[in-house]
């Protein structure tokens, strides 16, 4: 009888019993993680969109927020060039720019105007 199966069938037999093997070790271990890959690579890296239930902190980048956090005794110039290099990395839209800029007119040491405020987004 197994000199019916020949080593051709043999190892095609082997590869896909493997593949399916771990496409369902993949799927049950990490079923939630491909589709949030997945969903974030027809997204778009970089790109910035929400809905009504979002809350304000998901709206801005932490790479934002870790910035605004550690510019305590930096001058206004630096600060508003630094948050513009941060800011011109992503697709914002208007509604997040609000929010955005009440969140550094909050929490950032130095108390920009707004003149100072369109800086961060126009250079």
């Amino acid at each position: 009888m197994l000199n019916q199966i020949s080593w051709a069938d043999y190892i095609s037999t082997i590869i896909a019993v493997t593949i399916v093997y771990y496409l369902f070790v993949a799927t049950h271990y990490y079923g939630k993680d491909i589709l949030l890959y997945i969903s974030a690579r027809s997204a778009g890296s970089n790109s910035i969109s929400f809905t009504r239930e979002q809350s304000e902190s998901t709206l801005i980048p932490n790479e934002l927020k870790a910035f605004i956090a550690e510019t305590d005794h930096a001058d206004k110039d630096s600060i508003i060039s630094g948050m513009n290099y941060i800011l011109k990395r992503y697709d914002i839209d208007h509604t997040a720019k609000d929010k955005i800029n009440t969140y550094i007119k909050v929490n950032c040491s130095a108390h920009l105007s707004d003149e100072e405020m369109q800086g961060i987004w126009n250079r």
